[in-house]
């Protein structure tokens, strides 16, 4: 007797097991041993939901994007977008890992963003900073400007925060980045004039200054500096703080052996006389 009530008691125990509910994992079993969905469970996948359309949202989007910039007119594609600034982020990925042409473009879009709504483009100034040591040579050319632009229509605060990678490219050993920086230098200046003296020294150094075409050090891109450093002066030299030290540099390419540079110097010098004269 004794025996049997053990073995009903063991079946009694049995019964229980199987409407077991796991505590501290949230998973409830039901009688038949499936899982039933707890109310976090059910939190968890709406969540994911979300995820997954938001997701699939901006993938639509960029797709979009890339077949606006397949048609290759960066001013009608900134109209398009124009109200529409949260795509400034997907023109950045795109810059910066899309393989194909279309970086190119994008950058153009940016370009007229910064032209026309600079501030919104500051937003993403860590980014600009990156792309300036992007790989692509192109990206980095075009992004100099791009920086030059915000600070010309910007504010000192933006011209503040690309000072100083901005003028370490006075250093570069790349003909075309340092032409950009050359023609964008009167942006930066507007706001710390006192930079002008570094490009001074770059300028009566400039013999000493090594760039690099097609992997080989190249005396005529020094020449081309010098030109671009001439062009500059036709707008500056009458706001500079160095006229004697810039007027040293001018006769110096006027006297230089490379016909071009001369040329430019006695261009500029006839320029400044005809200006003194109206003075």
């Amino acid at each position: 007797m004794k025996g049997d009530e053990r073995m009903l008691a063991a079946g009694k125990e049995s019964e229980k097991e199987t409407v077991k509910v796991v505590k501290g994992d949230h998973e409830k079993l039901s009688e038949d041993g499936s899982e039933r969905i707890s109310e976090d469970d059910k939190g968890s996948m709406s969540e994911n939901k979300k995820e997954s359309i938001l997701e699939d949202g901006v993938e639509r989007r960029v797709e979009d994007l890339k077949r606006e910039l397949a048609k290759k007119d960066a001013v009608a594609t900134y109209r398009c977008l124009q109200n529409d600034p949260i795509v400034l982020k997907d023109l950045c990925d795109i810059m910066e890992y899309d393989p194909s042409a279309l970086k190119y473009q994008a950058q153009k879009v940016v370009m007229e963003f910064a032209k026309h709504q600079p501030l919104e483009v500051f937003a993403y100034h860590d980014r600009c900073k990156r792309l300036l040591h992007h790989e692509n040579a192109f990206l980095r050319y075009g992004m100099i400007s791009i920086i030059a632009m915000l600070m010309q229509v910007g504010n000192q605060e933006m011209a503040a925060c690309f000072r100083e990678c901005y003028m370490e490219n006075l250093m570069t050993q790349e003909i075309a980045a340092f032409g950009n920086t050359i023609k964008g230098m009167p942006a930066l200046l507007q706001w710390f004039p006192k930079e002008e003296k570094k490009l001074l020294i770059c300028a009566q150094n400039i013999e000493n200054h090594v760039f690099y075409h097609h992997g080989q050090i190249s005396i005529p891109c020094q020449m081309v500096a010098r030109r671009q450093i001439l062009g500059f002066l036709k707008d500056w030299f009458c706001k500079s703080a160095y006229p004697k030290e810039w007027k040293d540099f001018i006769y110096e390419c006027a006297m230089c052996q490379e016909d071009k540079v001369q040329k430019a110097a006695k261009q500029v010098m006839r320029m400044l006389n005809k200006k003194v004269i109206k003075e």
